[in-house]
């Protein structure tokens, strides 16, 4: 699988280049997270939000964006 390949990028420091090669909401997330792609990162949350039977992890994504959003000064998303 890409496993490999993602991880080796993120360690590299090229977060947002893995993001090209994941699929994988989840994953898809972190990466976007990392790079400060919060364009991705709503994309994924949103798509997890959807496959996620329980809302608590939708909860916990959320959370986890919105810090990224308000450490980069981006306040729209917050709210």
């Amino acid at each position: 699988g890409g496993g490999a390949i993602v991880a080796y990028l993120q360690s590299k420091g090229f977060p947002e280049v893995a993001l090209h090669f994941v699929r994988e909401p989840k994953t898809r997330f972190r990466l976007a997270l990392a790079c400060g792609n919060i364009d991705a990162a709503i994309e994924c949350a949103l798509t997890l939000e959807q496959q996620s039977e329980s809302r608590q992890g939708g909860r916990d994504t959320w959370g986890q964006l919105g810090s990224e959003a308000l450490r980069q000064g981006n306040y729209q998303v917050v709210e």
